[in-house]
Formats: structure tokens, sequence, C-alpha cells
């Protein structure tokens, strides 16, 4: 095989990839500038640039999967990562703070996740369902998913408003591999 031919052969494979997000090892979904897919000390790094400050625990879950955690400061919140054996992220949370800290700030963390939810809604093969989450209903976990299901991303809403606002606010948001961390998913809705 040439080298032309083995060229075009890799271009069109990285094609075929991009196009179907299922296939691709990094999802569609993001969180600011990780994304499962991503290997853990990128995250780490990523999260370095943001505030100096590395991971705050990291626990062995046993199989070599490992889960590591801290807190944010550029929005206050909890984030979570579980990586499996090859080091590359499976799982990741955001919970944004609600005590005074997470006061005003939760403001700016919806406007961001409008835009990211916008962008994933605009990657091909994505769908988005609400589940019944809506202005009129704040509670409930609503769903954007790659066609096949793969890569999801699920917005928990427990029926808080964000400040200064008759809109919903998010209590949870998780981006995941689902065929191989479904286990790790928060599907129930905290109380207020």
């Amino acid at each position: 095989m040439s080298a032309r031919t083995a060229g075009v052969l890799g271009i069109a494979a990285l094609l075929l990839a991009c196009s179907d997000p299922d296939k691709a090892e990094l999802s569609p979904f993001f969180l600011w500038g990780m994304r499962p897919g991503m290997q853990l000390d990128s995250v780490e790094q990523f999260l370095i640039r943001q505030d100096n400050v590395p991971w705050g625990k990291c626990e062995d879950l046993g199989n070599r999967f490992r889960r590591c955690e801290r807190h944010t400061s550029w929005i206050w919140g909890r984030l979570e990562a579980v990586a499996g054996p090859d080091g590359r992220v499976l799982y990741l949370s955001f919970a944004p703070d609600k005590s005074e800290h997470g006061t005003g700030r939760d403001v700016i963390f919806d406007k961001q996740l409008d835009v990211m939810a916008q962008q994933w809604a605009r990657t091909r093969h994505v769908r988005m369902d609400p589940h019944g989450v809506n202005e009129a209903s704040h509670r409930g976990i609503a769903e954007f998913s790659t066609a096949r299901g793969r890569w999801k991303a699920l917005l928990t809403f427990d029926g808080r408003l964000c400040t200064g606002t008759s809109r919903p606010c998010l209590a949870l948001i998780q981006l995941l591999d689902w065929r191989a961390a479904q286990s790790y998913a928060l599907m129930t809705v905290p109380p207020l």
C-alpha cells in the first residue's frame, strides 16, 4: 500500500470517527474544557490552569479504577472524575455549591451551561430529552445522548430557582461513557 493511499484512508477514518460521536474516543459533551474520554491527568492539568490547585483527593476503587475530586473556586462547587484502568475519564460530574459561597454564582454557571448545552445540541446525532423538566416543572433529570447512547449528559434539577430568576437551577451535571460508567450515575433527584 502506498503512503498516499494509507494517508487517504487515515483521513477517511478520522472523518468517519468525527461524524459519529458514538464512535469517537472523546465525548461530545464537555464541561468547560473537560470531557469523558480525556486522560485523568489532562483533566487535572485543566484544573491546575484554572486556579493552580490539583485534585484534592483520589481513591482507588478496585480493578485499577480511580475516583478523584476537588472543590472549584472559579464557580463554587465540587468536581468529581472516575477513570478506568487505562486512565481515561469515564465519568465526570459537577455539583454547584448551594451555600452562601454559591449565591449569585449559580447565575454565572447557568449562563455558561446554556452555552455548552447549545453546543451539545448542535452536535450531529445528539438528541435531548427533557423528561418533563421545563419552566413549569423544576424537578427531574434532563438528558442529552448520542444516537447509540454511548455518551450521555445528565442534568439534575432539584426544584431550586437560580438567584434572582424564575429559571430552574442545576443541582448536578454528569457527563459519562454510559457503557462503562452507568453504575456511577446518580439517577435520583435530591430534596430541596
